[in-house]
């Protein structure tokens, strides 16, 4: 065989080189102008726009019909509810309501609105604004209620009615007294939007959103990006940005080097195995704290073998959770015991996670009758979560886990907008979940996620479809109950309670984690799921 002229190999692999630079190239040229793109409209310096890249794209932009982290985190600059969490804090502040009074037997919730505050279609806020907001969610035949209003239906049972008292005045009369009642009213689903573009878009309302708040929507491209721009005629002090631009970009390698190369400024879903080096770069900063939050796989107990209690025993017994957590999350996260952080009142420290027993996990399978093991399914997260920030390789360690004692599991995932309807309405096996507090109470966890009030098919956030009248009881006596020890102590029986019956395999509590480039200003994590970015601005300081 004849040697390759050297000569001609050094000219051949020189070609290659330049293709292949000449490609890069033409991808960073490609996405720069895309950025440019955005800039150059309306005269805007890329000074003054930020861009924030995230896992997932919006699901609805009516408040009341979404409840997912990505919708909310556009409502929450689009929008404005009576109250809010101070920023960067679960502490209440009086918002588009100046006051409040409680009556003495707390079923009477009285507002003062402030005056002078106009919605984007320039349209008055008013108390009729705020009777119709509720009034959509609260009567089911509303000729403008525009979906299933899942939030409300799951935490706003103990409503009875809300009513104008003057221009200025409302007033909710609650059914029984209900103790984060405040707090409810600060989550986003229950942010005011405008009557009069409810009326004007009807079933559009959802891509067409009009609220009060610092930024007015511009357009939404469907899996690409939503776009929101400075309100110059808002009531308080106006947004230092110009323009936010949140644009989807599913792919953490990609997201992440998107950041590194300033075509993005802000990403959010970061891979544990990513932060060493995020912290590494001198241009980026990684931000970072406990998080109100759950990471779980629920067993549906409607379906068999499900229903039997030692099945559910074996299964949690058979996952070696602390090695899936220290491998895959390396440090980003805790392992999870109960339905609810550590961080938050009633928490049990009293009970024991279920050890990794795979033997145990075995007796447990003969105990059921299912010696030979047995098939199901496990719906797999479709998208990266601070909980799950790699559920594939998740769902794959537990599935091999479960091969151990003899069940076989089969995986399956879709569009996550399809998967959160499939698994509310109760179509699975077991499923990988995740919930992140829309209030800092312990009330947002159990009864939420675990009370036999919220099994309804369609809109379940009981996702385990597991119903204890025991339970139920506790639940209710916690949410009425004024005293708080009393309150840490009945939700920590209802922990002992969910324990004892094993609906779930809970997994992990994990940390809250965003990274921005550094000339990136006064932007803040949040515990709970509240995300405004009126005061973040992008300057030449890089420190």
């Amino acid at each position: 065989m004849k040697k390759i002229n050297s000569k001609i190999l050094i000219c051949f692999s020189a070609l290659v080189t330049i293709f292949a630079i000449l490609l890069l190239g033409r991808f960073l040229f490609s996405e720069l102008m895309n950025k440019d793109a955005y800039s150059r409209k309306d005269s805007v310096t890329p000074e003054s726009t930020l861009i924030y890249g995230r896992v997932a794209d919006v699901i609805s932009l009516d408040p009341p019909n979404q409840w997912d982290g990505t919708s909310s985190s556009v409502i929450n600059n689009i929008y404005e509810n009576l109250v809010q969490f101070k920023e960067g804090t679960a502490d209440i502040e009086p918002w588009l309501a100046e006051s409040w009074e409680i009556s003495k037997d707390m079923l009477e919730y009285t507002f003062k609105l402030r005056k002078n505050i106009y919605f984007h279609d320039k349209t008055q806020f008013n108390a009729d604004s705020v009777v119709f907001n509720i009034e959509r969610q609260l009567n089911r035949s509303h000729s403008y209620r525009l979906g299933s209003c899942e939030c409300f239906e799951s935490n706003f049972s103990m409503l009875e009615s809300i009513k104008k008292i003057d221009d200025y005045t409302v007033c909710f009369k609650l059914k029984k007294p209900y103790t984060p009642f405040i707090e409810l009213l600060a989550m986003a689903p229950m942010a005011i939007v405008s009557p009069a573009a409810v009326k004007n878009q009807k079933e559009n309302f959802y891509k067409n959103p009009c609220g009060t708040g610092p930024f007015v929507f511009k357009t939404w491209i469907p899996n690409d990006s939503v776009v929101i721009e400075r309100n110059d005629n808002y009531w308080n002090t106006p947004a230092k940005l110009k323009k936010i631009i949140f644009k989807t970009v599913p792919d953490n390698k990609l997201r992440l080097m998107q950041l590194y190369s300033g075509l993005i400024n802000v990403m959010d879903g970061i891979s544990p195995e990513d932060v060493d080096a995020i912290n590494r770069n001198p241009e980026v900063k990684l931000l970072t704290e406990p998080g109100l939050n759950i990471g779980y796989i629920a067993m549906n107990m409607e379906k068999p073998p499900f229903n039997k209690r030692e099945v559910r025993l074996a299964i949690n017994h058979a996952i070696n959770k602390k090695a899936i957590i220290n491998f895959y999350y390396q440090q980003a996260s805790i392992m999870a015991v109960n339905p609810m952080p550590p961080n938050i009142l009633g928490y049990n420290n009293e009970i024991k996670d279920y050890d990794y027993d795979v033997a145990k996990a075995t007796e447990y399978l003969k105990l059921a009758g299912l010696e030979n093991g047995f098939t199901t399914k496990l719906f797999v997260l479709p998208i990266t979560t601070m909980a799950f920030p790699e559920p594939e390789k998740v769902a794959n360690a537990v599935i091999a886990n479960l091969k151990d004692i003899g069940i076989k599991v089969e995986k399956y995932s879709c569009d996550w907008v399809e998967y959160q309807k499939k698994v509310a309405n109760g179509e699975h096996e077991m499923v990988m979940y995740v919930w992140s507090a829309d209030i800092p109470d312990p009330d947002n966890f159990l009864y939420l996620l675990l009370d036999k009030d919220n099994t309804v098919k369609g809109q379940a956030q009981n996702v385990s479809f597991y119903t204890n009248e025991i339970l139920h009881y506790t639940l209710m006596k916690a949410q009425s109950s004024l005293n708080r020890d009393e309150r840490q102590l009945l939700y920590k029986k209802a922990q002992e309670l969910i324990h004892e019956d094993v609906p779930w395999i809970p997994m992990t509590h994990a940390n809250q984690m965003l990274a921005h480039r550094k000339n990136v200003k006064n932007i803040k994590l949040s515990p709970v799921t509240f995300e405004c970015y009126k005061n973040v601005e992008i300057t030449s300081d890089v420190n």
